[in-house]
């Protein structure tokens, strides 16, 4: 899901509104200022004054507003972070038209062992990315590559599986939490999953060659199940951490309704090989930038082929591993926790999106009487 917001990116300053008002104050922020420039150009070609003044100037200000209150906001981040705990971030870059192929199985659980045996200092958290174990896994059993590994490292691992179906569901894209003694404790299921990517909407209207030519790996798979909107948040060495996979860090509210029900860390795990080395991958890690701000949040993210990295609730990135480059991460990232409340949007949510909205809406009632009196008087 596309925001307006996300063409802001670059402008560290100003996306730091996001904290209070989101992505649709910035969205809006957007609309506001081309709008009033546009309406200025036409008052400029019909060389006179007209009604985008007020406009235009309001837009400029406001503008400057968020901005001098953005620079604020980076002036008063502390640099120094305290307390650190070791996480290990994997990327593997594995080839996504290799990944469920069964003869590169073993090829690929043991590149897994390559990164995580390179030295370096003992972990607390180990990140793996989306679907990393390419066999089906049951939710509560941990693979035993992963069961090996943690214990060894004495850390706290989270995985990306694909879980067997359970009861009536399909399969689920998910993520364990597994201990270093072996047991899993805990479990987050996908909640906004895919179409024709993880389902297949009105599969019964698709020709089967369609299927078979260009959703193979879907239907080899079935249809996946979405997991519950207030998903149970897992326990890390962070505390209470909420987890997104792949496309859900598109999506403002999932981040934000896991904030607001105590999450001090944010994990994001993705699998981005679909897209190569095109704007896709970059794209989709920019939106954890924001989910960051928003939340005032860390935000820790694994993709198989990048971008992986470690984001302050800043929004400033402070580690990463490049898109394309096969490697672990290791970063110390800070155990306090410097917004313990989160943000005023994480506490209220979409208040301005729905405030718009409202405003639109009375709008139109009020217009669309008058719009009618006057037809009848012509």
């Amino acid at each position: 899901m596309d925001l307006l917001a996300y063409t802001q990116s670059p402008n560290s300053a100003l996306i730091q509104a996001g904290s209070w008002g989101g992505p649709h104050l910035l969205g809006f922020v957007v609309l506001l200022v081309n709008a009033a420039l546009a309406e200025a150009w036409l008052d400029a070609q019909s060389c006179e004054r007209g009604p985008a003044v007020a406009p235009l100037a309001f837009a400029l200000a406001l503008v400057a507003v968020l901005f001098a209150h953005g620079e604020s906001v980076l002036l008063r981040r502390p640099l120094d972070r305290g307390a650190t705990a070791r996480v290990e971030i994997l990327q593997p870059d594995i080839d996504q038209y290799r990944k469920w192929d069964q003869s590169y199985v073993r090829e690929i659980l043991d590149g897994f062992d390559e990164l995580l045996s390179r030295p370096g200092p003992a972990p607390s958290l180990v990140v793996w990315p989306e679907t990393s174990i390419p066999r089906w896994t049951a939710r509560g059993v941990a693979a035993p590559e992963v069961v090996r590994w943690a214990a060894a490292q004495k850390a706290t691992h989270l995985v990306g599986i694909i879980a067997v179906a359970e009861g009536s569901s399909g399969p689920t894209n998910g993520v364990q939490v597994v201990q270093a003694d072996g047991h899993v404790t805990g479990f987050y299921a996908k909640r906004e999953i895919v179409p024709f990517g993880e389902y297949v909407p009105f599969r019964w209207m698709i020709p089967r060659f369609v299927i078979d030519h260009w959703l193979q790996i879907l239907d080899n798979f079935g249809d996946m199940a979405p997991g519950p909107s207030r998903a149970p948040l897992l326990l890390t060495p962070f505390g209470a951490t909420s987890v997104t996979i792949c496309y859900e860090a598109m999506f403002p509210r999932w981040a934000q309704l896991d904030a607001s029900r105590g999450a001090r860390l944010l994990v994001n795990v993705t699998n981005d090989g679909w897209y190569k080395n095109t704007w896709g991958p970059s794209q989709h890690f920019g939106a954890n930038v924001f989910r960051a701000i928003e939340n005032r949040i860390t935000v820790i993210r694994s993709g198989n082929t990048g971008i992986s990295a470690v984001i302050d609730p800043w929004g400033v990135i402070t580690a990463e591993l490049a898109l394309g480059e096969r490697g672990r991460l290791d970063a110390d990232v800070p155990l306090a926790d410097p917004f313990p409340a989160r943000s005023f949007y994480s506490r209220h949510g979409d208040w301005f999106g729905m405030l718009c909205l409202l405003l639109t809406v009375l709008g139109c009632a009020i217009a669309i009487p008058k719009l009618g009196a006057r037809q009848v008087r012509e």
